[in-house]
């Protein structure tokens, strides 16, 4: 399972290893109104307005969209997918 420890950790590497005008051009989770879980695995949902909120306000959001994946035993699964771009200090500063 994902702990906030993780999603820390991820994004202190993603800011160290990017500067002021990165793009993340791919950026893809499951759906706020996807599956609870993925393989019997739990799964962290977003939705595109949620998913800026859980990054931080030094990425924009440039660009979203939401895709429903069909697996392999044909359950459907919807997808968020959203760029952002870093900004040269955060939202409210």
């Amino acid at each position: 399972m994902i702990t906030d420890q993780d999603r820390d950790a991820y994004l202190e590497a993603l800011e160290s290893a990017t500067v002021p005008g990165t793009t993340i051009s791919i950026f893809g989770t499951f759906a706020s109104d996807g599956p609870r879980q993925c393989s019997g695995l739990p799964v962290a949902r977003y939705s595109a307005a949620e998913l800026a909120a859980a990054i931080g306000d030094r990425w924009q959001p440039i660009d979203d969209g939401r895709e429903l994946h069909t697996t392999p035993t044909s359950v459907i699964q919807p997808f968020t997918w959203t760029a952002f771009r870093r900004r040269s200090q955060p939202s409210g500063g």
